[in-house]
């Protein structure tokens, strides 16, 4: 005994046919999106670290390009404040303009550490002071890291 199909059976039996797949599909998105909202909407309001990816690629193109990509590599062992001693001291200078720093980051340990790398010379003086300049490939370094953070600064909006 079969039964009878009516009209409104064949529209509710093709209904259900034609629109389970997408309508189980959308289920899934939508239960999908509560689990990675909170990435997303993180990724979405960390946008502007991008930028901050894209100064790294160019300031490594600018670095291997002066040469000095050995250098840039040793300044990972550097600790925060011989980073920042090569940062302040590093630049190129006058020889008759003689500069003086006595930041608390300005100690022998720390200079030493530099000139290991290759990146300044030192001497001490009779009066305990320490007298540097930066070495050629110093010089080089921190023209390459100052000229890209400058470039940087000056294209980028403020947000």
């Amino acid at each position: 005994m079969s039964e009878k199909i009516t009209p409104e059976k064949t529209v509710s039996l093709a209904l259900i046919e034609h629109t389970s797949r997408p309508l189980a599909y959308l289920i899934i998105a939508i239960l999908a999106f509560f689990f990675v909202r909170e990435p997303i909407f993180d990724l979405l309001r960390d946008a502007q670290k991008v930028k901050v990816g894209s100064f790294e690629v160019e300031l490594r193109a600018r670095v291997n390009q002066a040469n000095v990509g050995d250098e840039f590599r040793a300044l990972q062992s550097l600790d925060d404040e011989q980073l920042q001693l090569f940062l302040i001291v590093g630049k190129e200078r006058s020889d008759k303009v003689p500069v003086i720093y006595e930041g608390e980051e300005a100690i022998e340990e720390n200079f030493s550490k530099l000139r290991e790398l290759g990146l300044l010379e030192y001497t001490k003086l009779a009066n305990g002071r320490l007298r540097w300049r930066a070495t050629e490939q110093g010089k080089k370094l921190h023209d390459a890291i100052r000229s890209e953070l400058f470039s940087s600064l000056r294209s980028n909006p403020s947000p």
